[in-house]
């Protein structure tokens, strides 16, 4: 639960119980997202975190050392099927600059989300197929005024990014940390929060 403060370099003990409450879970549930893809394909799982932070400040680096050789960050257009193709056999994917995309393309973007399996034709297939998702989203921007809209965006968990994250620190720890939400997951423990839980923690940021 702590690691995404030490990430981020912040001390729990000096914000708000909501504020702390809120970083912890994310942290949680987000890696234990990124587990329940791989081991349960297709499974429900429409969150996606957004790091907001200036250029410099590693948040695209966050997601190389989280998903190694998994990670992809090639544009996508949702509007097109095949391009979901670039999504097979990646573990985290990066929707970059999300300040730079309308209210119109962060619907889009809604939507994608809650899909849990993509329908596409791939290469040498004769007909096309259902491919349950296997990979999580995040999102980057460089300030927060990327998703101003009136229809809410419980999908989108936004953290703010303060200082240069700690890459070294997540790579060193990364074994430990997914061990530990590949526990949490086999456990059968919820990776979502309740509506409670949404109105308390994430509804206010």
């Amino acid at each position: 639960d702590q690691w995404l403060f030490e990430a981020l370099g912040r001390n729990p003990d000096s914000m708000s119980e909501k504020k702390a409450s809120y970083l912890a879970h994310v942290g949680r549930w987000f890696v234990m997202g990124m587990v329940k893809r791989v081991l349960q394909p297709g499974c429900k799982w429409d969150y996606m975190l957004v790091l907001e932070g200036p250029q410099g400040y590693r948040k695209s680096s966050l997601g190389k050392v989280l998903a190694g050789d998994y990670f992809s960050d090639t544009h996508l257009n949702l509007g097109d099927k095949d391009s979901y193709l670039q999504l097979q056999g990646r573990l985290l994917h990066e929707f970059s600059e999300l300040h730079s995309l309308s209210g119109k393309d962060v619907t889009l973007v809604k939507a994608f989300l809650t899909s849990t399996t993509d329908y596409l034709r791939a290469p040498f297939d004769k007909r096309p197929a259902e491919y349950p998702r296997q990979c999580v989203f995040f999102g980057t921007s460089n300030n927060a005024k990327w998703a101003r809209d009136r229809s809410g965006n419980r999908r989108f968990w936004p953290v703010e990014v303060v200082q240069p994250i700690d890459t070294d620190w997540v790579s060193e720890n990364l074994d430990q940390l997914f061990a530990e939400a590949v526990h949490r997951v086999n456990s059968g423990e919820r990776s979502y929060p309740t509506h409670e839980e949404e109105r308390q923690w994430f509804a206010p940021e």
